[in-house]
């Protein structure tokens, strides 16, 4: 990991997975993370970022004891106070390796009722090591030499496996396309680039696209050079934040190339949904024109992987809007002739309009059906995390870290784009720390728009997970040396009927769902033909005739709670309904 992360000292949290002798209510006990993992020199000073919660009843005056063992002989103990009504700690335990070697540390916390939680952590590597870096970029004339004119390409994925193919570590490549990692001396590695961006281009640079490094003590330098295929691979990929009556909310827009052969006169169109209307271009690349209910973007920059195109448009919810409408936008791109995958051309999104807002939130596409939020099988990801400074003065640096759940593929992670430049560093080959150094965040009361920032990342899910897999995602966000403000957590599950298509929202959309004793069925087009209301096992329930409309409501008070499939006759696609009285 980067060197500059020992001066870091302001972050506090987030980890790996733990051990514990359980309450049956026990949210996260113990969570931890080094600031390096990788410690070059000696004397070593090695920062452990500590948190936890758990559900007492505490009292917001306790205090839980760390007691740590550093795996080098010695060991401490330390009181942390208690906050947030006495369920959440967090502390900075610092330890001095004076030896070099690999350790493995032991966490114990003790709460006030005398419940015991452990967390083994490590190893930890102190010793010497060498820099390994380099650069990422398209080799334009195939002469395996950077060229000046040709393009660097920015937050890549670096994987750094062992000799026996096991992950090792992560880099990402910066917003010029550099990449750095410490690497302990003497031990053989292999260095790539991420498989995901390598669909429509490949590695020739270095033949066979892999470097073999002995780190030495001095700096390494292995570049890639990347050839593009004959096809563009335009993608579509947009959030929404905020829909409340009678304010204003914003709908941010992306069109990625994720092909790095241009897509020249490309263009964009984002549908609003018929309930809000186009307040005012916010961010990003100004709409050429707005008819209607279409915001239009023309002769857009899609030449490469990355931010190619991204824009923010202030939307209005008016006071007629009810809390549970929902409000659905579609963003086209186009075109799609000599596109390598026209089906991620066009994306729909549906929001709930709500009265209430927290601004550091995260947000995960699809959200699934219910509250578990309830997807198929090798489901790809897509996560927004919000920030904003709602304090009193500027933020000069903000940090945000994102744990990647177990049943989530990290290889296939890619970063889609942020309001502001960025590094990223991986911890612990599954925790991603995204820092926005001398940022210099306005608060919300000197400068609205200016005060809020964003990251997105996609994500597979691991293929052939298990019925009932969850996966959850919470965001720590941190301004300057203040407290960690904790997102709310995203939870998706495996559906647990299989063999289903998704209807996509463009087709059907179901509100409110889950459901109580009405349901609005609402169609892309005016349909004629049945609904058909089937339960888990299969027995149909309930059929409704629809006839030449675009929407349809259905009467479900006689339904018990439960999920249901709800299908359209003839078509071969099910959408989930639940309901709950």
């Amino acid at each position: 990991m980067k060197k500059k992360l020992l001066l870091l000292i302001t972050l506090f949290a987030v980890g790996n997975l733990l051990t514990k002798t359980a309450k049956a209510q026990i949210a996260t006990p113990i969570s931890v993370f080094d600031s390096l993992n990788v410690y070059c020199s000696l004397p070593a000073n090695v920062y452990f970022y500590t948190n936890g919660s758990q559900f007492g009843p505490y009292l917001a005056t306790d205090s839980v004891t760390m007691d740590v063992a550093f795996g080098d002989g010695t060991s401490s103990s330390t009181r942390l106070p208690l906050y947030q009504g006495g369920s959440y700690y967090w502390g900075i335990i610092q330890h001095t390796y004076t030896l070099p070697g690999q350790f493995t540390v032991q966490f114990m916390v003790t709460w006030p009722d005398n419940d015991v939680d452990t967390l083994i952590y490590g190893p930890i590597f102190i010793g010497p090591c060498g820099n390994i870096d380099g650069t990422v970029y398209i080799d334009d004339n195939a002469d395996c030499t950077y060229n000046a004119g040709e393009t660097f390409i920015p937050y890549t994925g670096i994987v750094v496996t062992d000799q026996s193919g096991n992950n090792y570590t992560y880099a990402y490549t910066d917003s010029v396309g550099h990449y750095s990692v410490d690497l302990p001396l003497g031990t053989n590695f292999n260095i790539t680039v991420s498989s995901y961006l390598l669909n429509t281009a490949s590695v020739d640079c270095p033949i066979g696209g892999s470097y073999a490094v002995v780190p030495s003590g001095t700096t390494q330098s292995f570049n890639f050079g990347i050839t593009c295929s004959n096809q563009f691979d335009l993608q579509a990929t947009m959030y929404g934040w905020r829909f409340r009556p009678g304010f204003t909310g914003w709908i941010n827009t992306y069109v990625s190339n994720n092909s790095c052969y241009p897509a020249n006169n490309a263009s964009a169109t984002l549908n609003l949904a018929t309930l809000v209307s186009y307040s005012a271009d916010h961010w990003g690349a100004p709409s050429n024109s707005v008819v209607g209910q279409d915001v239009n973007w023309t002769n857009i920059a899609a030449n490469f992987w990355g931010n190619s195109h991204y824009a923010s448009t202030e939307i209005f919810t008016p006071l007629t809007a009810q809390i549970g409408d929902s409000v659905c936008f579609t963003l086209t791109a186009n075109p799609t002739l000599n596109d390598a995958d026209p089906t991620n051309n066009a994306v729909t999104q549906c929001y709930v309009v709500s009265n209430s807002w927290d601004p550091n939130a995260k947000e995960v596409s699809p959200a699934g059906i219910g509250a578990q939020g309830y997807v198929p099988q090798n489901t790809n990801f897509t996560y927004t995390v919000h920030f904003q400074n709602t304090g009193t003065d500027t933020a000069y640096n903000v940090s945000v870290l994102d744990t990647i759940d177990v049943d989530l593929d990290f290889n296939s992670l890619v970063i889609v784009g942020s309001s502001h430049q960025m590094t990223v560093d991986v911890i612990d080959n599954h925790i991603l720390k995204f820092n926005f150094y001398n940022i210099m965040l306005p608060d919300s009361g000197t400068n609205l728009p200016g005060s809020e920032g964003y990251i997105i990342y996609k994500i597979k899910a691991k293929p052939n997970a298990i019925i009932g897999t969850e996966w959850k995602n919470t965001a720590y966000i941190y301004f300057d040396f203040n407290e960690a403000i904790i997102t709310n957590t995203t939870v998706n599950t495996l559906e647990l009927l299989t063999g289903i298509e998704q209807t996509s929202q463009s087709a059907i959309t179901i509100a409110p769902n889950p459901a109580n004793d009405m349901v609005t069925v609402n169609f892309e087009n005016n349909y004629t033909g049945s609904l058909i209301i089937t339960d888990v096992t299969g027995r149909m329930v309930k059929q409704v005739q629809v006839n030449n409309t675009n929407k349809v409501h259905i009467n479900t008070s006689d339904l018990s709670n439960g999920f249901y499939q709800l299908s359209m006759n003839g078509k071969n696609t099910v959408s989930k309904l639940q309901i709950i009285h």
